[in-house]
């Protein structure tokens, strides 16, 4: 081989890279995502949706146009958390940001229902899922 081609090899050989100390630096366990997290949000997300089926179909006779985006934004939320946990590096993050913002749209769409006098406002535990489920996307969003 020639020489060229010895360092081609030796530069494409990870273990080479590590030891003189080349590559990416090591990342502690403290900058990782926490993936229990991750996956114990899912399925709260997913109840949080279900939870929220009738009041959907409450909205659907009241103004379709705001039910349809809010049952988009709702189902957009859950799809972009699982993407996400398969993810890596900053599309992890995307994925994550844009569930955090999918899921705030479907808030305010039943906060603006709300406000249009469609129906009351959402219960104190909905409210609290909403706000445990918002809140771990923004510590998750937050992590760099």
């Amino acid at each position: 081989m020639s020489a060229r081609g010895a360092g081609v090899a030796r530069s494409l050989d990870r273990g080479c890279a590590r030891s003189s100390g080349g590559g990416a630096p090591a990342r502690s366990a403290s900058t990782r995502f926490p993936e229990v997290i991750v996956l114990r949000i899912h399925p709260v997300l997913l109840e949080l949706i279900h939870s929220l089926g009738p009041l959907i179909g409450q909205l659907e006779r009241r103004d379709p146009d705001l039910a349809r985006q809010c049952r988009r934004a709702l189902s957009s939320a859950p799809l972009n958390v699982a993407e996400g946990s398969y993810s890596q590096g900053r599309n992890r993050v995307a994925r994550y940001h844009t569930a955090l913002g999918s899921l705030r749209e479907a808030q305010a769409c039943f906060e603006t229902a709300t406000a249009f006098g469609y129906m009351p406002p959402l219960s104190a535990e909905l409210r609290a899922s909403f706000n445990h489920v918002l809140g771990t996307l923004v510590r998750l969003v937050g992590r760099r």
